[in-house]
């Protein structure tokens, strides 16, 4: 199970917490917040402080597909290194 909550919105930004388990079945609705933030001009950021588990498709979605322009903050250590290694890989 995964809560998607809009943290923090402003003009320029938006901010969207995630919590819990990511699938992939997410994707899809993490794609269109992406999709939603380009056309009103917006920087996405994803908070991933509270994320548990995340699947090999949200760390590819992340790394190199679309998800890749968004920021991400509170990132834990864990994922962060698996996002790095995604990264080195695809370089």
């Amino acid at each position: 199970m995964l809560k998607i909550e809009r943290a923090r919105e402003t003009e320029t930004s938006l901010t969207v917490a995630l919590a819990g388990s990511l699938e992939a079945e997410h994707l899809p609705e993490l794609e269109e917040l992406a999709r939603q933030a380009v056309r009103e001009g917006r920087r996405l950021s994803f908070d991933l402080t509270e994320v548990r588990m995340v699947v090999r498709e949200a760390v590819a979605y992340f790394a190199t597909g679309a998800g890749r322009q968004a920021r991400l903050t509170g990132c834990p250590t864990w994922l962060r290194k698996w996002l790095d290694s995604e990264n080195r890989h695809h370089l």
